[in-house]
């Protein structure tokens, strides 16, 4: 019996009996089972022995293989014997490089994580496999070495930062003259040899880079789904190509908002939808092995015998999001990533329902993404990692930020356009540097800390400004250049201040963000953007309809407001409406300056596509009530959970059902309110955390439920994309993504405590996925005004 895997200390104690003369196990419950006849053997495969008493080390004959015994040559060597063609070139440029390879990267570079010799062996054979098998003729000499230093720099130093890589530009250029001439900041890792030429030489990533047009006409809806290519994107790709194509796993790791996500969802998205199918799913830290083996139970049918594969004959990629959150237990493992391992290298799985019996799970390739390990963020199991093509994703440079921004403002304020206003269209094109110096200000200065933590500011924050400035209509809203530059600072405002937990921090934010404009536009203008302008689209007036004299569902445009006391009126409708409407939950508000503004951003963030939003502040200041004014205002439906004594997950996704109806199958707005009172089980966030991620709850609906919403998505898609034979995954992805677009979560949280600070540390998509509003103690008008409101009209006290 082969038992593979980590040891805990209970089990292993009951395997003592076992192990010695008795050779019984006894259970719980008294039995005792004769086990071992001469004819069995016990042979135990684990990475250390953490875990295990001297009782049982005495018991078995421990047999020690390190990393240095062995090594990785025996492989190599087993390699370049089967290349019959130019295998004896390969081990000469083995021999050359890679022991220097190994130990400079070891000795002088901080690779971002550890990674055994051997396995970073095997994906440079990975790669060199790839890169040489679709050439039209073999190459030579020179070109083999340069398809091998390509292969080397993307496998044994594959995980180094930016500066490393520079040391190891330095390092090859002493051993060999075959490389490119790269002019600093640029290094070899910004070549790749061009396959199609005759002679394999060297090419820059830049000449790689495909145009990118929107062909789209709603830019703000479809800002999530865009993608745009850079050298990194393009690099990445590449790379991970390779790999896919020898079916060897792919694992990226990098910074939160190093688009490492964005760039395996383009890989996926150029899948043939034929031959193969995918699957998104998002690991945090309530993930257990059952989870994870229903996933992927649910995504396979039976093919013959006890062989499972992806329905119709297809492979099938498997991209795993925050790979390595699932929690480590009290053995130091992280048993869900152990099942993920034995699914790569079995190739299958044990039946849950029948114990015992094997199943086959065959045609599935995994993708994942994670953080850096350290500083509190786990790594993975050293066994799991020898199977995966392990890459760093370095923060995008400038050049790169510039350009994926840079695209979107052309395709916004389009050179070409007949109607364009030449002061607004010149402005635009420095929204880009102001937005990147702005950002570069609160990175520096506003660090995390533990009263802080979620002062993380990353590429998310850029494009949640640029998402917003998108929302206004360039021709209606923007007609001159203060308008354009309010609504930045608006934008702006929004999404890096309104995180922001006190008034210093507020303050500092306000002077920094004036400082910037006078830099780019000049003292004088900025002197007419002190004052903040906020940007609403809920001022239009209901327009009646001619022939019935009913009212119809107002505008929504995204426009300046004259002063605040027009959207404090326009609220007050709102509200009255609403008690109209709804007599049991009627709301008595008192709408002081600081409740609109939080109207204002609440309205904001429930306007935009995929928009969540993170509402923090202490009991009582009106979180509640602002977001179903608001959902009110958006003509959305509110849903909030009730929670009784038999509530649990399952409840939870039995409520999100009906949500997912209205917003994927009716195309209609959906805002559920969340609060931390509701968290009956920490469990709960973990789906909150996958909707937030990939908008796609674990196998929500049974078979036939699926099939109805298929059928009824399939006519909204006809009229959409009008002529097209849609398949039945295409369609899903459809219905998903206006689920996306649709049903936006508000979470109201307590700072109060430690459990804030936990929660959004196990479940990154809570602070990732929304935008933080943070709401500050009420001011001292605040409270005159609703004690006015109250009291205001009770005379009798007022003596003489």
């Amino acid at each position: 019996l082969v038992l593979d895997g980590p040891v805990d200390a209970i089990w292993i104690e009951n395997m003592n009996t076992v192990m010695d003369d008795n050779k019984i196990l006894t259970l719980a419950n008294n039995d005792r089972i004769p086990m071992l006849r001469p004819n069995v053997t016990l042979h135990f495969e684990v990475e250390d022995l953490r875990n295990a008493s001297p009782a049982t080390v005495s018991r078995a004959g421990i047999i020690y293989i390190s990393e240095a015994d062995l090594g990785w040559k025996p492989f190599v060597a087993t390699y370049v014997d089967k290349r019959t063609k130019d295998g004896a070139q390969l081990r000469e440029l083995f021999d050359k490089y890679c022991d220097t390879m190994l130990g400079f990267v070891k000795r002088e570079c901080r690779p971002k994580m550890q990674i055994a010799e051997l396995s970073l062996m095997t994906t440079c054979c990975t790669l060199i496999t790839a890169l040489l098998s679709d050439l039209p003729e073999a190459p030579g000499p020179e070109a083999l070495e340069r398809f091998f230093i390509y292969a080397v720099i993307w496998s044994i130093a594959g995980v180094l930062e930016s500066d490393d890589r520079a040391k190891v530009d330095k390092c090859l250029r002493n051993m060999t003259n075959n490389l490119p001439e790269a002019a600093a900041p640029d290094t070899v890792f910004e070549f790749v040899v061009d396959e199609t030429s005759g002679s394999f030489d060297w090419q820059h990533w830049g000449s790689r880079i495909p145009s990118w047009s929107f062909g789209g006409s709603d830019l703000a809806g479809e800002f999530a789904a865009l993608l745009i290519p850079t050298i990194d994107s393009v690099r990445n790709e590449f790379n991970m190509d390779l790999s896919v194509k020898q079916s060897r796993p792919v694992l990226l790791v990098g910074g939160p908002g190093t688009a490492k996500t964005a760039c395996i969802l383009q890989v996926l998205s150029k899948l043939d939808p034929a031959t193969t199918g995918y699957k998104k799913l998002s690991f945090s830290s309530a993930t257990s092995p059952l989870i994870f083996q229903r996933h992927i139970e649910g995504c396979v049918e039976k093919r013959q015998g006890r062989t499972f594969g992806p329905p119709g004959g297809k492979k099938m990629i498997v991209f795993v999001d925050d790979f390595s959150m699932p929690e480590i237990n009290a053995w130091g493992d992280q048993i869900t990533l152990e099942i993920v391992r034995q699914l790569i290298e079995y190739v299958g799985l044990y039946n849950l329902d029948k114990p015992g019996e094997w199943k086959s799970i065959v045609d599935l390739l995994f993708l994942g993404a994670m953080l850096h390990p350290g500083g509190g963020k786990n790594d993975i199991p050293n066994r799991a990692k020898r199977h995966f093509h392990v890459m760093n994703v370095t923060l995008p440079s400038v050049a790169s930020i510039n350009q994926i921004f840079g695209s979107m403002i052309r395709a916004k304020f389009s050179p070409a356009d007949k109607e364009k206003v030449p002061e607004v269209w010149t402005a635009s094109e420095k929204l880009v540097d102001m937005t990147i110096d702005i950002w570069n200000m609160v990175k520096a200065k506003m660090l995390p800390t533990p009263a802080k933590f979620h002062y993380i500011f990353n590429l998310r924050d850029l494009s949640r400004v640029f998402q917003g400035v998108f929302m206004a209509d360039e021709h209606v809203t923007i007609k001159t250049e203060t308008v354009l530059l309010q609504l930045w600072k608006h934008e702006c405002m929004r999404v890096f201040s309104d995180k922001l937990v006190d008034h210093n921090d507020k303050g500092w934010f306000a002077t920094s963000i004036d400082k910037v404009l006078e830099t780019h536009v000049g003292a004088a203008k900025a002197a007419k953007l002190k004052d903040e302008t906020f940007f609403v689209e809920f001022l239009r007036e209901q327009p009646e309809d001619v022939e019935t004299g009913e009212l119809l569902p107002a505008p929504k445009i995204y426009e300046p407001v004259p002063t605040v006391q027009d959207v404090r009126t326009r609220a007050y409708d709102y509200m009255a409406k609403f008690n109209e409407s709804f007599k049991l939950l009627k709301m008595d508000l008192v709408l002081f300056n600081d409740a609109i503004g939080h109207v204002m951003r609440i309205s904001r963030v429930l306007a935009m596509s995929r928009g969540s939003a993170l509402l923090v502040g202490v009991g009582g200041s009106g979180k509640q009530s602002l977001t179903r004014l608001c959902a009110y205002i958006a003509n959305h439906l509110l849903f909030q959970i009730t929670v009784t004594r038999m509530y649990n997950a399952n409840s939870l996704l039995e409520d999100f059902k009906p949500l997912y109806r209205r917003a994927g199958v009716q195309n209609k707005g959906v805002t559920f309110m969340f609060t931390d009172k509701e968290i009956k089980d920490e469990g709960f966030l973990e789906y909150i955390n996958i909707f937030l991620n990939t908008g796609e709850l674990p196998n929500l609906f049974p078979r036939d439920e699926l099939d109805a919403i298929i059928g009824d998505v399939g006519v909204a898609y006809s009229q959409e994309f009008k002529g097209s034979e849609p398949t039945h995954d295409q369609l899903w992805t459809y219905f998903i993504e206006r689920v996306r677009r649709n049903l936006h979560l508000v979470l109201c949280f307590s700072p109060v405590g430690v459990k804030f600070r936990t929660r959004a540390q196990q479940f990154p998509g809570l602070i990732n996925g929304c935008t933080i509003d943070w709401f500050l103690p009420w001011p001292e008008e605040a409270l005159k005004d609703v004690a006015t409101a109250q009291i205001g009209s009770f005379d009798r006290l007022q003596g003489e």
